[in-house]
């Protein structure tokens, strides 16, 4: 919902957004995912120079058999393997845990963003913060990512967004384009 404070004239002085809205498990999944994207990568940094000493001690050695090839396909599958582990453990723990924090995060929440900041209710808590003690902004083809003090993020789903009027406020509001 668009909101605009009101000046005595009637004139619409200030721009506001008011969204309702509960994440879903897999709003919290996305999340998890998109910060954890580059496990593959490191454990192919990781894997690499391994697999060059491999070769190197191999061939220093007099060995030609070609055992090198065999450590090094055994070290990517078992690099592969750490990823594919922890992001299905990430997804359990998003899917099938039932832990505090992935139960909070799926309360109904009511979000009010203007150009100060951002105020947050959740049942009959309420907090708010200005954009100054948002340590960061982010976004990604299905939400933005508001990294709030401490190791707390909100996430704001794009398709939680009406309609694009709604989508170009919200990025009007948000401090990076001032």
């Amino acid at each position: 919902m668009h909101n605009e404070a009101e000046n005595p004239s009637g004139k619409s002085t200030e721009p506001s957004l008011e969204l309702e809205f509960a994440l879903t498990r897999t709003d919290l999944l996305w999340y998890n995912f998109h910060f954890n994207r580059h496990l593959l990568v490191i454990a192919i940094c990781l894997i690499a120079p391994l697999a060059v000493v491999i070769h190197f001690l191999a061939v220093s050695s007099g060995d030609d058999s070609r055992l090198w090839l065999f450590w090094l396909l055994a070290g990517i599958l078992l690099g592969i393997g750490y990823c594919i582990g922890s992001l299905l453990i990430i997804a359990a723990q998003v899917f099938y845990s039932n832990s505090a924090s992935v139960t909070a995060s799926l309360e109904p929440r009511t979000y009010h963003i203007d150009r100060t900041g951002l105020q947050v209710r959740s049942g009959d808590k309420q907090w708010r913060r200005t954009w100054a003690e948002i340590g960061g902004i982010r976004k990604t083809r299905r939400a933005y990512y508001l990294f709030t003090p401490g190791r707390g993020s909100i996430i704001i789903p794009l398709n939680r967004l009406s309609d694009d009027k709604e989508k170009a406020l919200l990025a009007d509001l948000l401090p990076w384009h001032r």
